[in-house]
């Protein structure tokens, strides 16, 4: 039986789930937080709406959304020695769960890696060979200054904050940053240096292969910093897109190092014909993709699952 965990309403999930009934595989959806629980290390049991369904009745999992929690209660107890180790204990749980979705069943998704560190993503990009965008967090102009020398600017919020910029509500998309119009001094924000590009790179992954897309988005103002600036009334043109061998081999290694299997990944090409990597979304947005690039990857999930 193949274990979904998600939200309410995801319509990805939905169509996952008629190609899981063509293949005629049994499946069961949670749609609220789950709870881990144990009778005992070898004994996991998932708890939800009322229900309990032990590992081994399981043959996959897909953290598509939604939350997994842990039931420490069952280790607990009143010993000074509890106490006193009751952080390294919970470690060494979140370890063994960890391990079981690793090695022990097939899983798709990381529940411990639901929110990226963006910096760190940023460094082992960085460190596997992949170009990044020059990057900062910073308070204040000074520094900013001195940073970029000059050097056009993007921001994008990592927390959501109430923060504004020219009069308008920041969000998590890119936008164009004027230094002579910011503050002298402001709370710790994220800056990155402005990547001039032909087009954006949408690549979704799932267990090693790359199903690509190449958007055009320079052309029109309203998304040439961001694409997710949809302009619905003229779509972006996107065509499927395939990655260097090279480029594939980097991201696949930066994967394995965030011990995630899925997720969608941005890139940049630069004018310079350099790829740029800028980050993962490791809940994996690819609908549009799905769709426009005629990759049906929902059928893709149910055969992997």
């Amino acid at each position: 039986m193949v274990l979904i965990i998600t939200d309410r309403i995801d319509l990805t999930t939905n169509i996952t789930l008629d190609w899981l009934s063509f293949y005629k595989k049994k499946f069961i959806v949670c749609t609220e937080p789950i709870t881990i629980s144990f009778d005992n290390l070898s004994e996991i049991i998932f708890n939800f709406e009322n229900l309990k369904i032990h590992l081994k009745d399981i043959t996959s999992v897909w953290f598509r959304r939604n939350r997994l929690r842990i039931n420490y209660s069952d280790f607990q107890n009143d010993t000074e020695d509890f106490k006193r180790y009751h952080s390294i204990t919970k470690m060494y749980i979140e370890n063994y769960v960890n391990y079981i979705f690793t090695y022990k069943i097939k899983t798709l998704g990381n529940p411990f890696r639901i929110d990226l560190n963006k910096l760190e993503v940023l460094s082992i990009a960085s460190q596997v060979g992949l170009t990044i965008p020059r990057s900062i967090i910073v308070n204040n102009k000074e520094d900013l200054k001195k940073f970029f020398q000059n050097t056009p600017l993007i921001t994008k919020l990592l927390f959501p904050i109430n923060t504004k910029y020219k009069d308008k509500d920041l969000n998590f998309l890119t936008q164009e940053v004027d230094l002579e119009l910011i503050n002298d001094s402001f709370s710790f924000s994220f800056f990155q240096e402005k990547i001039e590009k032909k087009y954006e790179i949408r690549t979704f992954y799932l267990a090693g292969q790359f199903f690509s897309k190449a958007i055009f988005s320079q052309r029109d103002e309203q998304t040439k910093i961001d694409y997710r600036n949809y302009n619905y009334k003229k779509p972006n043109r996107e065509v499927p897109f395939k990655l260097p061998h090279n480029i594939k081999t980097k991201i696949r290694r930066v994967m394995e190092i965030l011990n995630l299997n899925t997720g969608s990944i941005d890139l940049i090409l630069n004018e310079q014909n350099q790829f740029v990597f800028l980050e993962i979304n490791p809940v994996g947005q690819f609908s549009d993709m799905s769709y426009n690039c005629k990759y049906v990857l929902e059928k893709e999930i149910a055969k992997f699952l």
